[in-house]
């Protein structure tokens, strides 16, 4: 998975504090002359830190350098998808929008009726579908499709007991992987748990597929300097 590169802090706060050794401050502070002048130099200088404090000066400084490091990482955060070509973003559109689609076919599933060989292809295309929009997500630097994505993955992990018992198991890579016949003789009430229902696994699933349709839309309209909605409020796809 790719990245953000996070901002570097050090500019900022060599600009409030000043931590150059060449500073009068500094200087004083870690020299070892025993002058008068040297002395006085510090005195004053601290005196008028002191002063600084008892202003709210230094507090302003903070409040400053902490909002603008926000505003910062916002920006980041913003920008993160530019850096996705159209291809890459494609992709992920088209991987999500098929898994989109599965999941409410499963959703709506009757597998109390449904033939061995109608439930094995169907829950084989949520399977590659699925491991799609993961291998697409890898691929991604948008921050917003990045969390999307680990937000189902979540999903998966928390029903990962009920997916082994029909037959589906998660991989290192966060891929799923089936056996055919343990899903043949898996409990109906497990696959309609899983699938079935608007509270259900898929339906949830479905909702972060639907969602990441939505982000990369968004985010190629973005790319390509056009509009993602139409005068009518929805999108261009």
């Amino acid at each position: 998975m790719s990245s953000i590169n996070g901002i570097n802090n050090n500019s900022y706060l060599s600009q409030l504090f000043n931590t150059s050794s060449t500073s009068g401050t500094s200087s004083s502070l870690f020299s070892s002359s025993s002058s008068s002048t040297d002395m006085y130099s510090l005195l004053s200088s601290s005196v008028s830190d002191f002063r600084m404090i008892q202003s709210g000066v230094y507090k302003k400084a903070l409040k400053s350098y902490y909002a603008s490091q926000k505003e910062d990482d916002a920006n980041t955060i913003a920008d993160s998808g530019s850096a996705d070509s159209k291809v890459t973003l494609s992709n992920m559109k088209s991987a999500a929008s098929k898994l989109s689609s599965t999941m409410a076919d499963l959703k709506t599933m009757d597998f109390d009726s449904a033939e061995d060989e109608d439930l094995v292809s169907k829950v084989k295309e949520y399977v590659t579908n699925y491991n799609s929009t993961i291998n697409s997500a890898k691929n991604l630097n948008s921050y917003g499709m990045l969390q999307t994505s680990v937000w189902m993955k979540e999903q998966t992990d928390t029903a990962e007991g009920l997916l082994n018992n029909v037959g589906i198991t998660i991989g290192d890579d966060n891929t799923l992987s089936l056996n055919e016949e343990t899903l043949k003789s898996a409990s109906k009430a497990d696959l309609k748990t899983l699938f079935n229902g608007s509270s259900s696994y898929g339906a949830r699933v479905a909702s972060q597929a639907s969602a990441l349709v939505n982000q990369a839309t968004s985010q190629i309209a973005l790319n390509s300097g056009t509009t993602t909605y139409t005068s009518s409020g929805f999108y261009n796809t």
